[in-house]
């Protein structure tokens, strides 16, 4: 089974891409991302092909080692962040404080496949 993680909101810090949302499957340190989808309804868009792995996975403030499904994370992401951060401004998301958020009804979506 692949991992997945539905993005809320994005914030780019130095070399790190730190990313809010919702572990859609078990995610844990150094899993791999590699697709970026928008989710409209039932349909997948392939956004972006990417290669991101996990450094950080913070919980209720804490780090954490594991994440399971459903829980609220925040992700520190380390690798080429330029391909998501195009995806989300073509997507109109607000830019607030120097984070994006999400605002539109579609969802975005980091997989490992």
């Amino acid at each position: 089974m692949s991992a997945e993680f539905s993005i809320e909101l994005l914030e780019l810090k130095k070399e790190m891409l730190f990313a809010g949302g919702t572990a859609l499957s078990d995610i844990a340190a150094e899993q791999s991302f590699t697709r970026l989808y928008e989710i409209t309804g039932k349909q997948r868009k392939l956004l972006a092909k990417v290669n991101l792995t996990v450094q950080t996975l913070i919980s209720n403030g804490d780090p954490i080692d594991t994440a399971t499904k459903g829980d609220s994370l925040l992700l520190g992401l380390s690798g080429a962040s330029e391909p998501v951060i195009e995806a989300v401004k073509k997507l109109r998301w607000q830019r607030k404080s120097g984070r994006y958020l999400r605002t539109t009804q579609s969802d975005i979506l980091l997989t490992a496949e």
